[in-house]
């Protein structure tokens, strides 16, 4: 996967232990990953942008959500299909496990860091960002980040 290109690690020791930390939580970019195929809206002609910066990855959607979702009720735990056999084929195939549960395991893979996933939303877009978490907020550096459409 490209993205897993731009996903740097780094290897902590207890004791005789190496332990691997990534960048961007595994679990975090392939539910969001997910999250994009299968609610995406495809009466839109519009491309799905993933935009690759060093101290974040933000995934932007020009579809928005379901009309009389918000916000809130996906952080809940809400989600209703837009494509539902595109979900069913992903859950046969074990992609997904079960349906609404993406956008908390996002927010669960980052419970331990000091930087929390960004998520916005307007009427006719939807944006989450995965902060770095080997970049602390004070001394974030941004740079022009890199673009990768796909429809």
């Amino acid at each position: 996967m490209l993205i897993d290109r731009y996903n740097r690690t780094r290897a902590e020791f207890d004791g005789l232990k190496r332990i691997d930390i990534r960048e961007y939580t595994i679990t975090a970019v392939r539910e969001a990953l997910l999250n994009y195929i299968v609610h995406r809206d495809n009466s839109f002609s519009g491309s799905t942008l993933i935009s690759i910066f060093d101290d974040r990855i933000e995934f932007v959607t020009i579809d928005g959500l379901v009309k009389g979702i918000s916000k809130e009720d996906i952080l809940l735990g809400v989600s209703i299909l837009r494509n539902k056999n595109l979900a069913d084929i992903f859950y046969r195939l074990k992609l997904i496990e079960a349906y609404g549960t993406g956008i908390h395991k996002i927010m669960e893979s980052y419970n331990i860091n000091s930087v929390s996933p960004r998520i916005e939303v307007t009427e006719n877009a939807f944006k989450i960002t995965l902060h770095n978490t080997m970049i602390s907020n004070t001394t974030k550096e941004i740079k022009i980040g890199m673009c990768f459409e796909g429809r």
